[in-house]
């Protein structure tokens, strides 16, 4: 099982959270295909093969009339995602005009990124809003027809995959609860059979697909966990209580799409790259100039957009934290890469002084608490690049909480910001404990993975302390079990994985 695990992982890191809903999406659409050759589907191989091909041709030509119409880059992942969405949610046309139908919804679906935008940022989820739009006209219909138990195993491994790419169990876990909750409730009140009731909602209606797949598009999503829990429950109690014939699931997504909103950065950010610097060995520095006044909190990332031809696995978007506060003059982040560099990441490194570029949206948690308790931080590698936001916001508020910072690395060269560290130091009360594991004959700090043994010799509070956990993966997921074993509560930690970078 944990060899399973360790393979699993290594998979979702391997590739971005688009590519995998891509991949997801693509395998539960071919296991419809070939359960309906088997005959194990109700529609028939032939609707479905149409529908597809429609739906794939409208979603294609719509996404490249709509970016060549509003000068914008074409977006490969993004059409293809709601595509294969619609597809599994349309019900498949029986007559032409089920055929133009089904074409117009992707092709509404599609435009909704451009027309109902608001300073280049789409409100509501693609698929989510066409369904609405085509229903209220009547020309299609959503059956959501992958809830059908037969898919059922495709749609547990396959969202539960999107999920832990994520990291979002408690929110999609909360919607779950909320959603079978109010399906209870409701069963109740009508007077129907509650376990029956949940055994459908499990199997036969649209609650994983939609908790796993829809309800956690990045870009509809409040950006914030506090707002990301009020989004799940509204959405889990309107898509299910059975308020009325026309609150459907997908509208009930839409309202919570204004939720998020209404919370978060309601444009995209539009930045112009003013110089990549070379810190270490395959690490660097970007920096931009914001070309409007954005906020942000430090700790907080961003996802950035970079289109460039011949695009591998890893696509055009990716998310990186954010190492600069707003106070400052420029954006600045943090990358490193391996030695087989992705194109995102080689595109990056060699995009001109002076290229626009485009951030989508700007969230996370990982920020500074107000216990008025010391702080530990723990980063791993490029797992730095949270903290120097961090560090730069205690040192511009002048805040005297005594901050220890565990930066822990593979060899000596690969340790960067030391000017900024050597400064923070003398700004503010902080203590720097670098840990290398492969360290040279001139080394003298500690040595090794980050232990027990070396959080004892720094002598902290830890159970009265916040504690700030970022980097790789494993890198995370062993000091968590460092800190459990020492009794740290975990309200107390907080990480940030940094997947697939």
């Amino acid at each position: 099982m944990n060899a399973l695990r360790t393979h699993a992982q290594q998979f979702i890191n391997s590739v971005t959270m688009y590519r995998l809903v891509v991949l997801v999406l693509g395998v539960i659409s071919a296991a419809a295909l070939v359960l309906s050759v088997a005959g194990v589907l109700s529609y028939s191989i032939g609707g479905l093969v149409l529908s597809l091909g429609i739906i794939l041709g409208a979603s294609y030509g719509g996404s490249r009339l709509f970016a060549y119409t509003f000068s914008t880059k074409h977006n490969p992942e993004s059409w293809l995602i709601t595509a294969l969405i619609l597809f599994l949610l349309l019900l498949p046309p029986h007559d032409l005009r089920g055929s133009i139908g089904i074409a117009l919804a992707a092709f509404i679906a599609v435009g909704s990124k451009y027309l109902l935008a608001w300073r280049r940022r789409h409100i509501f989820n693609p698929a989510a809003i066409a369904l609405v739009i085509v229903g209220l006209i009547g020309i299609a219909h959503a059956g959501w027809w992958v809830a059908t138990p037969p898919l059922l195993p495709f749609l547990l491994v396959g969202g539960g995959l999107v999920v832990w790419k994520i990291r979002r169990f408690a929110v999609v876990g909360t919607f779950f609860v909320v959603s079978l909750t109010t399906l209870a409730i409701s069963a109740l009140v009508h007077q129907q059979d509650v376990v029956t009731t949940l055994q459908s909602a499990i199997t036969s209606y649209p609650l994983i697909f939609l908790g796993t797949i829809m309800l956690t598009e990045p870009l509809t999503m409040p950006p914030t966990r506090r707002w990301q829990f009020v989004y799940v429950i509204l959405v889990g109690i309107l898509a299910h209580a059975q308020l009325a014939w026309w609150l459907t699931p997908a509208l009930a997504l839409c309202f919570g799409n204004l939720i998020a909103f209404a919370t978060s950065q309601r444009q995209s950010i539009r930045l112009r790259l003013q110089e990549v610097r070379n810190l270490a060995p395959n690490t660097y520095e970007v920096l931009f100039e914001p070309l409007a006044r954005y906020h942000w909190a430090p700790g907080q990332y961003l996802e950035l957009s970079l289109p460039h031809s011949k695009f591998d696995a890893h696509g055009t978007r990716r998310v990186f934290s954010i190492a600069s506060t707003p106070a400052s003059e420029v954006l600045r982040l943090g990358i490193t890469h391996s030695e087989a560099i992705s194109t995102f990441k080689q595109a990056l490194i060699h995009t001109p002084p002076g290229t626009e570029l485009t951030a989508t949206y700007i969230g996370g948690d990982f920020t500074l608490s107000q216990s008025g308790r010391p702080f530990v931080f723990l980063a791993g590698g490029i797992g730095l690049t949270p903290f120097r936001a961090l560090l730069q916001q205690l040192i511009e508020q002048h805040d005297k909480r005594p901050v220890t910072l565990f930066y822990c690395a593979r060899t000596p060269d690969a340790l960067v910001w030391s000017d900024f560290l050597a400064h923070a130091t003398q700004a503010i009360p902080l203590h720097v404990v670098p840990v290398v594991s492969q360290p040279d004959t001139k080394w003298r700090g500690e040595t090794g993975r980050l232990s027990s043994e070396i959080l004892d010799r720094a002598q902290l509070d830890l159970i009265h302390s916040d504690i700030y956990v970022s980097g790789p993966p494993p890198f995370v997921s062993s000091a968590l079990d460092l800190l459990h074993a020492k009794g740290v509560p975990r309200q107390q930690i907080k990480t940030d994985y940094f997947s697939g970078y």
